[in-house]
């Protein structure tokens, strides 16, 4: 595997791993892989098997597009959406509110037009 692309893949990854706060063992633990080589994967110094990038989607609800091209897919939620989700149903509507406002303070025409 080009080292150029394994190491974008393993960016990818990583990243994603991160926000879901895991660390590398548990992720390895979960593939049925060891620590050591979940590494090597991470850091584009190895290659993986389709099986073993089909696991790491599936687990860390990753498009193969993605992970591959660094194209978002329709499977991969947005890491925005994610947070939103996580968010108490009773508290959404604040959040929603404070994601307008920076919106604006960032000035963004369309949320400007809706809001006035």
């Amino acid at each position: 595997m080009n080292q150029n692309l394994a190491a974008r893949m393993g960016r990818r990854i990583r990243l994603k791993r991160e926000f879901l706060r895991l660390t590398r063992e548990q992720v390895a633990e979960q593939l049925g892989i060891s620590a050591r080589f979940y590494s090597y994967i991470e850091l584009g110094q190895k290659g993986m098997s389709v099986d073993t990038l089909y696991k790491i989607c599936a687990l860390l609800e990753l498009d193969a597009d993605y992970v591959l091209f660094g194209e978002r897919g329709t499977r991969e939620r947005n890491p925005v959406s994610y947070l939103f989700e996580e968010c108490p149903a009773d508290k959404r509507e604040y959040v929603e509110e404070i994601l307008k406002n920076l919106l604006l303070a960032l000035g963004r025409p369309e949320e400007k037009k809706e809001r006035f």
